[in-house]
């Protein structure tokens, strides 16, 4: 993949923010029925696994090394890549991508004790220069805002570097920090 994506303008000149991250995204009006959410992700039903919390897990290999988890209650699902490359599921299907407000992403991530330090937005196909957390708590409340690269101190006092976009996409610093964040922003898609 080249870290382009038609739909925001973005372009190979800002590939350095998404340098070694994990990508994740979420699937909305995954079917409630098991078997259909196995073929609606284009995965074979025998993959899933269930879990503790309810949810079923499917893991791969190959093409690349990702994981499918779904919430069949919820009718959503979480798609984890095993790095840069894999920037998408290899395979094509049947879901929407949500609709979330910046601002909001942020608040249910500052929710799970979350905090953004500092980042760039990215408005009109553009990433703007990075600003201090302060700045950015007015720049995401604006509509326009389809993207927040950014770093985060977790609740251990580390930084982590993410990018999020408005459509459910989201890199993270491994495959970990990418479910724990794409569950907290589930919950509000």
């Amino acid at each position: 993949m080249t870290v382009a994506d038609t739909r925001s303008g973005e372009t190979d000149s800002i590939a350095a923010l998404y340098a070694g991250l994990v990508p994740g995204l979420i699937a909305l009006d995954i079917p409630a029925d098991a078997t259909a959410a196995a073929f609606a992700l284009g995965v074979q039903p025998a993959s899933f696994v269930p879990m503790p919390d309810g949810a079923l897990q499917a893991e791969f290999q190959l093409p690349e090394r990702s994981l499918w988890r779904v919430s069949p209650g919820a009718r959503s699902a979480i798609w984890i890549g095993s790095g840069p490359a894999s920037s998408e599921p290899p395979v094509r299907w049947a879901w929407r991508r949500p609709q979330l407000a910046i601002a909001d992403i942020v608040s249910a991530l500052e929710r799970r004790d979350i905090w953004l330090q500092e980042g760039r937005v990215l408005t009109g196909g553009q990433w703007g220069a990075p600003l201090p957390a302060i700045a950015l708590a007015a720049a995401i409340s604006d509509p326009e805002v389809h993207g927040l690269a950014g770093a985060w101190s977790v609740t251990d006092g580390h930084a982590v570097r993410s990018v999020v976009f408005d459509d459910g996409r989201l890199w993270g610093e491994d495959s970990r920090q990418t479910e724990r964040w794409l569950l907290a922003i589930a919950d509000i898609a």
